[in-house]
């Protein structure tokens, strides 16, 4: 028996020491018109029935509403924090067109990586590999939208030069990060993307905390995605032979992105 059943008779109003629940009684809504009020307890009656279900709505709207600007808010938050170019804020997997059947596969490969991410003791790591403007940065982002939205995992973007200057910064004597931070921030995120591999000369101290940071992920189970212009051979010898076998384990592959600029082809 609930509270209303209760009231109505009597035993809860006597425990109370309240008057039994009066009789139900003819009411006019000034909207509505006539509708019967029920007595509840003390002096609360029910209110017009089409009112009371035009607020409950207008609360469950609202609710809801409150409910997608805190999903809006927690995305933004994510988003930021994943340090996605602005220029590639919007580049989702479904938005890459292939032109070729090379584009078609290395798409496949991306929607397949990013559908990994359901297994959270997964651990794969990829090389994309292609001369600039074939759709390497594109996908790779495009993994990381995907498996933020749809797993709630995070993801970092970093070129090779914010990494190491990240590190680097922290030796400073004002630094406002430590050390340990900076390489926590980098091994943390369910993805990390690495982007202009081999750009440039690496010197032994970019390589050193390249590896390091390659390496602990490795340890952790934490997948990466390279992204460089450097063939496979070159890029096994920018890597060295231990590292490029690593970022193979797991179904890990060197992806190859054939072809000419994508970005001239979505110009067209």
């Amino acid at each position: 028996m609930d509270a209303l059943q209760l009231a109505k008779s009597g035993t809860l109003a006597a425990g109370l020491g309240i008057p039994a629940g009066l009789p139900d009684e003819m009411r006019v809504c000034s909207e509505h018109g006539r509708y019967m009020a029920r007595h509840l307890i003390r002096k609360i009656w029910t209110d017009c029935p089409l009112c009371s279900a035009r607020k409950k709505a207008a609360r469950i709207h609202e609710e809801r509403l409150q409910q997608q600007r805190d999903a809006e808010r927690q995305w933004q938050l994510v988003f930021r924090q994943a340090n996605i170019p602005h220029r590639f804020a919007d580049r989702h997997l479904d938005h890459f067109i292939a032109h070729s059947p090379e584009q078609q596969l290395v798409k496949c490969f991306a929607e397949q990586f990013a559908a990994q991410f359901s297994d959270p003791e997964m651990g794969r790591s990829a090389i994309f590999s292609g001369g600039f403007g074939t759709g390497k940065t594109h996908l790779a982002v495009g993994v990381a939208l995907q498996i933020m939205q749809d797993y709630a995992k995070t993801a970092l973007y970093q070129t090779v030069r914010q990494m190491v200057r990240r590190v680097r910064d922290t030796w400073h004597p004002d630094a406002v990060e430590t050390e340990t931070a900076a390489m926590l921030a980098l091994l943390k995120p369910d993805l990390l993307i690495i982007d202009e591999l081999g750009l440039a000369e690496a010197s032994h101290l970019e390589r050193a905390i390249l590896f390091d940071v390659l390496h602990e992920r490795y340890a952790q189970r934490r997948s990466v995605l390279l992204l460089t212009h450097l063939h496979q051979e070159a890029c096994r010898d920018y890597l060295g032979e231990r590292t490029f076998d690593r970022l193979r384990e797991d179904g890990g592959q060197f992806v190859a992105f054939i072809g000419s600029s994508y970005r001239g082809n979505v110009a067209a």
